[in-house]
């Protein structure tokens, strides 16, 4: 646990400085180092890819690795990955994230909203 919340510490730093790749990077650790990064740790790296002006792409992979990793993204990561992308030019991309929300029964604009409780969604992983 100690080790977990280093890590997203150091992520957190890494997205208020938007340092994207070193963010990545730091989740390419955590797994080394046998920590599973959770919803936290993708969320802060997320917001990194953001702030950072990563590709867009980027924040689009670290959503659907969650999925593969069987770890659900709450609403505030895909509020974050919609900014990435509709900041970045993929506003199609975007708008198919919102409609995930959609079908989930979230609100249209439910991603502006940072309190709601995480849900447990069955979903199909996607290939972009």
């Amino acid at each position: 646990q100690l080790y977990l919340e280093s890590y997203n510490s150091m992520l957190t730093d890494a997205a208020w400085f938007g340092d994207w790749q070193g963010a990545i990077e730091q989740l390419r650790e955590m797994r080394r180092m046998g920590i599973p990064p959770d919803t936290s740790s993708y969320l802060a790296t997320i917001s990194a890819c953001r702030r950072g002006k990563a590709k867009w792409e980027h924040s689009l992979e670290l959503i659907e690795e969650m999925w593969q990793k069987d770890l659900d993204p709450d609403v505030a990561c895909y509020s974050k990955a919609i900014q990435a992308l509709e900041e970045g030019g993929g506003s199609a991309k975007a708008e198919d994230l919102r409609d995930e929300l959609r079908s989930w029964g979230a609100a249209p604009q439910a991603e502006r909203f940072h309190t709601t409780p995480m849900m447990r969604w069955q979903r199909q992983v996607k290939r972009y």
